[in-house]
């Protein structure tokens, strides 16, 4: 018997209209599926991996007619991650959009760029640079293998094959 394979999480949300806009016009996501129950939308999955359903079909679909959605949705256990070279443009465009960022754009500890944004229901959502991209930007910078090794806490073989690749 094979294991499970995970395929990305589900963050319920309450207005679909309203993040379908963030994820597809503000993250730039691919819709790979859209979900309908009685001709009606309830969820989307995205070629990236996430999905966002319908937190009153969600609890619908788990409980049965009967469960009612929870009256406030809990947000901040838990965050999805997204990298891309393209992560400065996100900025700006989410920036413009009038987005809740949960910080700034600004380097973490480990040296990686990146922001953290609020998606329209309060879900924490991380968009940083590939990890490919900061170990090419720390090499070029001038650190050796075994210093990002030491930094990233990743092997010296994973990072030879990110300088050796382009994301």
């Amino acid at each position: 018997m094979r294991p499970p394979r995970f395929k990305g999480p589900a963050a319920y949300v309450s207005d679909l209209s309203r993040s379908r806009a963030f994820y597809e016009e503000g993250l730039g996501l691919s819709v790979s599926r859209v979900m309908r129950r009685n001709e009606a939308d309830i969820a989307i999955a995205y070629k990236e991996g996430i999905s966002i359903w319908l937190v009153s079909d969600a609890y619908w679909s788990i409980s049965g007619e009967a469960a009612a959605p929870p009256a406030r949705l809990s947000h901040d256990n838990w965050e999805n991650t997204f990298e891309t070279p393209d992560f400065a443009a996100i900025h700006v465009r989410l920036l413009a959009a009038g987005a809740r960022f949960a910080h700034p754009l600004r380097e973490l500890p480990w040296g990686q760029r990146g922001f953290r944004v609020r998606d329209p229901d309060g879900h924490i959502i991380d968009i940083s640079e590939t990890h490919g991209a900061l170990i090419r930007r720390l090499a070029a910078g001038g650190m050796t293998v075994a210093a990002i090794e030491a930094q990233l806490g990743m092997e010296a073989a994973q990072i030879e094959a990110c300088l050796a690749d382009q994301d």
